[in-house]
């Protein structure tokens, strides 16, 4: 009788420890999507900074040499840059939450896959004690 209570004892701690490492997995995934895609939107911001001073730096060229800077080519220079610049910070933006959905998608496969095993190990168990004569009940 006393073997019984172990192997039910075990298959317990075998379920439970599917569960949690399925909540575990699905935690650890979330947190590095939403760490991706922090990452993106600091990329981003690099990204416009970097254009900003390209821009500025181009509009000084263009002004030291006496063009009208807001006419002209000077003027596409200027727009082309910032909606060039504006595309790579929208992509970049674009790709870390495309990642994170896609890591936190993981995560939620991972403890639903958990929930599967623990379901199996307690089958298993069930199965395992039947036919050793240990049943649930006796």
């Amino acid at each position: 009788m006393g073997g019984a209570y172990f192997m039910a004892a075990a298959a317990a701690a075998k379920v439970a420890s599917s569960v949690m490492g399925g909540r575990a997995q699905k935690k650890a995934l979330k947190a590095e999507g939403d760490a991706q895609y922090q990452e993106a939107l600091a990329e981003a911001k690099r990204i416009r900074r970097s254009a900003a001073e390209v821009r500025s730096a181009a509009r000084a060229g263009f002004a030291s040499s006496g063009v009208v800077v807001d006419d002209g080519t000077p003027a596409i220079v200027d727009a082309r840059t910032t909606q060039l610049s504006e595309e790579d910070a929208l992509n970049t933006i674009l790709t870390g939450k495309r990642r994170q959905r896609t890591l936190r998608a993981q995560g939620k496969s991972a403890q639903t896959a958990s929930y599967f095993e623990a379901g199996s190990s307690a089958m298993q168990s069930y199965s395992s004690m039947q036919s050793s004569g240990g049943g649930w009940r006796k």
